[in-house]
């Protein structure tokens, strides 16, 4: 098991340099790494909820990245394939981060595919496709567990407080650590590192500068979707979560 966290932060490196290389050469990969791996919450992750699943899941996300970049730049079906691999692997890992992730995972593919009008079309079929047989993939886990659901204990579980769980912009904001960040007895810390916050507005400038290209879809998706799950984590968005 701990092997097994090792190489989930290994791989999580290894990935977001390979993904920011292609996008921002090797030194933009080396930053990208270090971003990614010193997230706050992949040390709660580590330390204090120790969820396998969810940093193996981790790792997986700048892959999925990657080969999607790569499918709407008309990459070869190789690349399809890999993301069709990679996508099954998550769903059966982690499959609550997979549903998470896949609506930004392909809208990003969308987005990218639109930007290239000679391969958008076949880039948007192999994207589709490699969504579909992830699925196909994992449809032996995932199958069952849709519809056998009502035979396990978790079904009858009472759904918790929603408002008890939602994070206040200082937590977010400040450093923040141990069981009672929460303001309750099993809260976690949920702060989302200064460094990384202080990198909003320089990236952003950097944007603005730039001419319409793939780092800036990429760039500019990057950004709103941070600002979106952050929504997401506080109180005012508790009438999405009530309809969920």
């Amino acid at each position: 098991i701990k092997l097994l966290f090792i190489l989930s932060v290994a791989f999580s490196g290894i990935g977001m340099f390979l993904l920011g290389r292609v996008l921002f050469g090797s030194f933009g990969g080396f930053l990208s790494s270090m971003f990614y791996l010193y997230v706050p919450y992949r040390l709660v992750n580590l330390y204090v909820r120790g969820s396998l699943g969810e940093s193996l899941s981790f790792a997986l996300f700048p892959f999925l990245v990657l080969a999607v970049y790569k499918i709407a730049k008309g990459g070869s079906l190789r690349w399809m394939a890999l993301f069709a691999l990679l996508y099954g692997s998550l769903l059966l890992m982690h499959n609550v981060s997979a549903l998470l992730f896949s609506p930004f995972l392909f809208v990003l593919g969308i987005l990218l595919a639109l930007g290239d009008k000679k391969t958008k079309r076949l880039s948007m079929i192999r994207l589709l496709s490699g969504f579909v047989l992830g699925v196909l993939l994992a449809s032996f886990f995932l199958i069952p567990a849709i519809f056998e659901k009502q035979n396990i204990v978790l079904s009858q579980t009472k759904r918790t407080y929603l408002p008890n769980y939602f994070a206040t912009l200082p937590q977010l904001v400040l450093p923040s650590w141990g069981y009672e960040a929460y303001g309750q007895e099993n809260g976690l810390s949920v702060q989302l590192g200064l460094v990384h916050l202080a990198a909003l507005l320089p990236v952003a400038l950097i944007l603005l500068q730039r001419k319409r290209d793939d780092k800036k879809i990429v760039g500019w998706f990057s950004i709103a979707s941070f600002l979106l799950l952050i929504f997401l984590t506080l109180s005012p968005s508790l009438p999405f979560w009530q309809n969920v």
